[in-house]
């Protein structure tokens, strides 16, 4: 009889720590599905931001593009005003000596065909016009299609 509840006290003991084992079991297997979750979060969360940040450096790749498109503009736009303001003075010899060790500048007359081939050509981009026509020949010229 001793023996028999020797027996069941080991029995009710392993039982026990079987229980126990079983409960940790569960409890680390949840752990392990709650971080594998949070990693799978952080993971989309880190693409986002990776996608953001692509965004954000195209815009501002496409901003600094514009100001010194801009600032070309406003350069061309400046120079067409000095040129017509000095086009009526008088030019001394010294500076006649200094043109001769320069290359020669556009005049206004080929500056606003440049103007104007640019322009068509942004009005061909969006209109998606066949042909425009080169300020510096007589021949049009075919667009390009992509």
């Amino acid at each position: 009889m001793q023996l028999r509840t020797e027996y069941e006290r080991v029995f009710e003991k392993l039982n026990a720590e079987k229980r126990e084992l079983i409960i940790k079991n569960s409890s680390a297997y949840s752990d392990i599905q709650k971080s594998e979750h949070h990693a799978w979060k952080m993971e989309e969360e880190l693409n986002t931001v990776k996608e953001q940040n692509v965004s954000l450096q195209l815009s501002l790749e496409r901003m600094q593009q514009l100001t010194a498109l801009n600032h070309l503009k406003d350069s061309l736009g400046s120079y067409d005003a000095s040129a017509a303001r000095s086009k009526g003075s008088n030019v001394s010899k010294k500076a006649s000596t200094e043109k001769e060790n320069y290359a020669p500048v556009a005049s206004n007359s080929s500056n606003s065909k440049m103007k104007d081939f640019y322009k068509k050509q942004d009005l061909e981009q969006v209109a998606g016009a066949d042909e425009m026509e080169c300020p510096y020949s007589s021949e049009a010229v075919p667009s390009e299609k992509k």
